[in-house]
């Protein structure tokens, strides 16, 4: 996430790149020296479910688990098409913002499927899928405005789902997989 993130505002404020790359420079020889010692980076043994049960899975899916998710999907393909300025005189937005979030939530959820292990353990929920939230939600307003009555909808069950969890789990979905 933080390195399409990064990407992405160089690409939106070019002249800051010699500064980041003085400030990451540490960081990133600091990351080269551990994975150097750890025998180069961590690869699932195992090939993990496929992408689509990541999503949609009924014990561990993301979109089951948070229906307002795409509600904000629809909100960033808005954000990515329609390209209008809110006065007669302003530019209209930049998809730098858009295009980011969307490849950082796409990136976050392809490391997912290619190491594998989102599934494992006991857990309600995508559990592994939530520091990807908040890049895909920043476009739940644009969606919210989209959708109307039927993203409202989503959204109560989203809350519902997440309450049917707190107040009811007992463990039998995760036994179906």
């Amino acid at each position: 996430l933080a390195l399409v993130f990064a990407l992405g505002a160089l690409v939106r404020w070019p002249r800051i790149l010699l500064p980041f790359l003085l400030w990451a420079a540490p960081g990133a020889a600091l990351a080269a020296f551990g994975l150097l010692q750890a025998g180069g980076p961590a690869v699932a043994t195992t090939p993990g479910p496929s992408g689509l049960a990541l999503l949609v899975s009924p014990a561990k899916g993301a979109f089951v688990f948070a229906p307002v998710a795409l509600v904000a999907l629809v909100g960033l393909g808005r954000a990515l098409l329609v390209r209008r300025a809110r006065f007669w005189d302003a530019p209209p937005p930049s998809l730098a913002l858009p295009l980011s979030c969307g490849l950082a939530f796409v990136a976050h959820l392809a490391c997912l499927v290619a190491l594998g292990g989102w599934a494992d353990g006991v857990f309600w929920g995508p559990r592994l899928v939530s520091p990807a939230w908040p890049a895909l939600l920043l476009f739940l307003p644009e969606g919210l405005a989209a959708l109307k009555l039927l993203g409202s909808l989503l959204l109560l069950v989203s809350v519902g789902v997440q309450a049917l969890g707190a107040l009811s789990y007992d463990g039998r979905w995760d036994r179906l997989q």
